[in-house]
């Protein structure tokens, strides 16, 4: 299997990686750059994509804690000893291919 997955519509082309949580490995519009590109066999860390999906939430939710009507909700810790929640799990996790 590929280490990314290419989608295209007219002249916009873009590859994903399904082993680094979804994440873009390159993004291009008439062949030209749009997001850093970085080709799938060196992408070994997801941070190094141009782009990622924050799922199930974005940005840091303090001490990993979310608050809803009156009870707590822990979250993953992502980089520990961080002691906040940050983007979600989503990118850190390989995603599965349905279709």
């Amino acid at each position: 299997m590929s280490s990314t997955v290419p989608l295209a519509c007219g002249a916009l082309r873009c590859d994903i990686s399904p082993q680094r949580g979804a994440s873009i490995a390159g993004l291009w519009m008439d062949d030209v750059p749009v997001l850093r590109s970085t080709p799938g066999a060196a992408l070994t860390d997801v941070r190094l994509s141009g782009c990622y999906p924050l799922v199930p939430f974005s940005n840091r939710i303090g001490h990993a804690t979310l608050q809803w009507n009156g009870t707590s909700h822990p979250l993953v810790r992502n980089f520990a000893p961080e002691p906040h929640a940050i983007h979600g799990v989503g990118w850190q996790r390989p995603w599965q291919l349905l279709e």
